[in-house]
């Protein structure tokens, strides 16, 4: 079985290299999409456009896409654009686009037509640095320790904190989405709460 896995904010590809080795174990194959804004990516635009055209260039029919928090959006995006190369999609703590909503309206940040933020996100922005172009980074390990690693140990959540990179939205907080052909696909799906 092939697996195509999709981060969520602040990460990268890079987040998904021990599930892969253990898949490989398993005789099974994975590979891990950076996202434009993302890793090797880092200095491309992020839109939704090329975020959903970076997970479509990669997916084989039948495989599994697999989209971890905000990355959940980014593999509905991509199942809409090619239902027919997905056999199974799961949602690791993920998002889900609602028709007609933004990005930040899918991941619960607002709670109220005003756009004011729930207080869990609302929590979480005092553990974030914005820059002048509007990306946001965790400035502080604490807090990603929190909100990402919870169930780590230490060493673990340093490791991956030292890794993440900064968010950029791009147009994804402004341009209301449709999944259509995603919904009439029906396709199988999971979710890991």
């Amino acid at each position: 079985m092939r697996f195509v896995f999709v981060h969520g904010g602040f990460h990268a590809a890079w987040c998904w290299d021990q599930t892969i080795t253990e898949l490989d174990s398993l005789g099974h194959s994975g590979v891990a999409v950076d996202l434009p804004g993302h890793g090797a990516r880092l200095d491309e635009e992020s839109t939704l456009a090329n975020r959903r055209q970076a997970i479509v260039d990669v997916l084989q029919p039948g495989d599994v896409l697999v989209g971890h928090s905000g990355g959940g959006f980014d593999a509905t995006l991509a199942a809409d654009a090619a239902p027919e190369k997905v056999g199974h999609i799961v949602y690791l703590a993920a998002a889900l686009p609602r028709e007609g909503r933004t990005y930040p309206e899918a991941m619960a940040m607002r709670d109220n037509e005003d756009g004011e933020f729930d207080a869990d996100a609302g929590e979480m922005l005092g553990y974030l640095n914005f820059d002048s172009d509007g990306a946001m980074t965790f400035a502080d390990f604490e807090g990603a320790w929190k909100y990402f690693y919870h169930d780590c140990d230490e060493a673990t959540a340093r490791r991956a904190f030292d890794r993440l990179g900064p968010e950029r939205f791009g147009d994804t907080t402004v341009t209301p989405v449709s999944v259509p052909r995603f919904w009439e696909a029906d396709l199988p799906r999971s979710f890991i709460v």
